[in-house]
């Protein structure tokens, strides 16, 4: 009995936490409009929600306002998340999602002609550092400083622990969200924090390198997937829940990944 009179109020905490009705149909399968693993719901996810906001907690805390180019990011992420700065955001493909009021521009910012020197105060970038091979890594670095005036801001995973992690999850079969950006950092190798340092020490810029999310946060993200089918609204709760209670600074523990702030 005491068990039970513990489950019940715990029960009723969690629907509390559940926003809406329920929906009338029974199927299993959430209907497209409540999908929270379609955008733009998807954006919510709770590990790209935290490594977006704690980079422009990062940016906001050396700045105050100015311009940036977000690399990498075709849903323009951090047009919301850095209101204060005129953020310009550019990808290699076409832009998936473009919010009202921001920008877009596709290009290949490495090359040369994309953007001019010193054309924007920073760049930043999250998560696409690891998705380069890494012969081609120092030019990214190179690009990001040469058409920044003052910084530059790159995270992404990096590390022993973040490599053990992402194996044990790929090697799962059912946690299957993100494979194939998974599958990606296997094939072209995380990078490494000493590997970084030299980069960074050969090119000559101040650079510092700091941990932004952490092994724990990054797996606990992946309690809920697609193939698991619960109820949308559940789904939306947790990572609702993830994302209100996620510190502004990362915790002890191993690193997921990193940020890199480079000043020119």
């Amino acid at each position: 009995m005491a068990t039970r009179g513990f489950v019940r109020p715990a029960v009723r905490r969690v629907r509390r936490l559940l926003t809406g009705s329920r929906p009338a149909t029974t199927e299993t399968r959430p209907q497209p409009d409540l999908n929270p693993w379609s955008l733009p719901s998807l954006l919510d996810h709770p590990d790209g929600y935290l490594r977006h906001k704690r980079l422009a907690a990062a940016v906001r805390a050396d700045h105050r306002s100015g311009t940036v180019l977000n690399v990498g990011d075709p849903f323009c992420q951090l047009h919301g998340l850095l209101p204060e700065f005129e953020v310009t955001s550019t990808d290699l493909e076409e832009a998936r999602l473009v919010p009202e009021g921001a920008r877009f521009r596709r290009s290949d910012f490495t090359e040369p002609e994309a953007f001019a020197e010193d054309s924007f105060d920073l760049v930043c970038s999250t998560d696409v550092f690891e998705h380069i091979p890494r012969e081609r890594r120092r030019a990214f670095v190179e690009a990001a400083l040469r058409v920044s005036r003052i910084a530059t801001y790159i995270a992404f995973p990096a590390g022993p622990d973040a490599a053990i992690a992402e194996e044990m999850i790929r090697c799962t079969r059912s946690r299957v969200v993100f494979r194939d950006a998974l599958e990606e950092h296997a094939m072209n190798g995380l990078p490494q924090p000493a590997e970084l340092e030299q980069l960074l020490s050969e090119i000559g810029c101040e650079y510092e390198i700091r941990p932004l999310t952490t092994v724990v946060e990054w797996l606990t993200s992946f309690l809920m997937c697609p193939g698991d089918w619960e109820r949308p609204e559940l789904v939306r709760a947790y990572w609702r829940f993830l994302d209100r209670t996620a510190p502004d600074q990362p915790g002890p523990g191993p690193v997921y990944r990193y940020l890199v702030v480079a000043r020119n």
